[in-house]
């Protein structure tokens, strides 16, 4: 399914987060992780005198792949750190990563998000930091986190990508190590926020949507993942499968998942597309499938 939308897939861009007391720490990571090819932006040292500076502020978050907060005793209590993280954290467009410099709690609301203790091991900190961006990269789509509600799982898990190649992009999900693949398919329906419908005039046209998880182009059994074969950091494939409706009926479904060359089907509002999608015309299409899957894209390309 090819939604009307371009993918441009850059180096990852980083809003780094961190107290005032923390500088030179910040400082150091900046160096650090500037060999791996990532574009950072902190407010402390990348506005100027006059900038508007809640104004970049907010351009930098919005606009991030990641925020990196360097959480320490220091943050607590500082509004000014609290306020870029919550608006993050409201923000789907990119990964909260926390960067622990010392032992102290951290909040709540980032119990789910991504840890490393640089107190327990500076470089191992900012290997794997660095790591979780290249692992991405190496992907060859933008990734995303799963714009759905989700809680870190108890007790053992493994890092998935769920990918579909038709959206051009993929999510990344902390699942259960002992998961089955049924349990999967709820998780991703649920994480992925995946609609059963999408209609328009009153419902008398639009889509109804079923979902599967593919490995090695076949769908996913419901077995252990272990017996499965998937392990941590591999890719799954989500097949999309769209049964246009109109007055006339229920139409032929079409399954949604290669790349959008692989042939005119995939595309909801090309060439062939009159033929599967009968009694719709390319707008209503691309309205209704913007509707159901433009939550899946990266912010920029919307």
């Amino acid at each position: 399914m090819a939604l009307p939308l371009s993918i441009r897939f850059d180096l990852p861009q980083v809003f780094l987060c961190y107290a005032d007391a923390n500088r030179l720490t910040a400082d150091d990571l900046h160096r650090d992780l500037d060999a791996h090819g990532v574009r950072m932006f902190s407010p402390q040292r990348d506005t100027l005198p006059g900038d508007q500076i809640v104004q970049a502020v907010e351009e930098h978050i919005g606009e991030s792949d990641y925020f990196v907060l360097l959480w320490s005793h220091a943050c607590v209590g500082q509004s000014w750190v609290r306020d870029q993280w919550q608006a993050k954290l409201h923000d789907s467009g990119g990964f909260l990563l926390v960067f622990r410099l010392d032992a102290t709690r951290v909040p709540s609301l980032l119990a789910a998000r991504r840890q490393f203790n640089a107190f327990d091991g500076w470089s191992t900190a900012v290997k794997e930091l660095a790591a979780s961006w290249e692992t991405d990269r190496a992907h060859g789509l933008p990734v995303l986190p799963a714009p759905g509600p989700h809680s870190r799982p108890d007790g053992p898990t493994v890092t998935l990508y769920i990918r579909n190649r038709a959206l051009g992009v993929s999510h990344v999900l902390a699942v259960p190590a002992a998961a089955t693949g049924a349990r999967l398919r709820a998780q991703v329906r649920t994480e992925l926020a995946l609609k059963d419908e999408v209609s328009d005039f009153g419902g008398r046209l639009g889509f109804r949507f079923s979902y599967d998880l593919l490995k090695d182009e076949r769908p996913l059994p419901d077995l252990p993942l272990g017996r499965l074969g998937v392990g941590d950091n591999a890719t799954l494939d989500l097949e999309i499968t769209a049964r246009s409706f109109t007055p006339d009926g229920e139409h032929t479904p079409v399954a949604f998942r290669r790349d959008p060359g692989a042939g005119p089907a995939l595309d909801p509002v090309g060439r062939g597309s009159d033929a599967v999608h009968p009694g719709m015309s390319p707008d209503t299409r691309r309205s209704l499938l913007t509707e159901a899957f433009g939550h899946l894209m990266p912010r920029r390309n919307r």
